[in-house]
């Protein structure tokens, strides 16, 4: 009886130890893909700040051009 559940045991090991290793690669690599897409979020939201910043300028111009008419 012993010796079947040491067998069943290390047979069972094998995949624990396979199943551990693969969740924790897939953690590391999904770690890394966020860290990358939410540099390109800050570098997309710095973008978009100066878009901003240039209408309002061209709003701003507007306004100054059709007020003097």
């Amino acid at each position: 009886m012993e010796k079947e559940l040491i067998t069943q045991v290390i047979s069972q090991g094998i995949f624990c130890s396979l199943f551990v290793w693969l969740l924790w690669d897939t953690r590391k690599e999904a770690r890394e893909r966020e860290k990358k897409l939410n540099n390109l979020i800050d570098k997309f939201a710095d973008k978009f700040n100066i878009v901003e910043d240039i209408k309002d300028k061209v709003d701003n111009i507007e306004n100054h051009i059709f007020k003097n008419k």
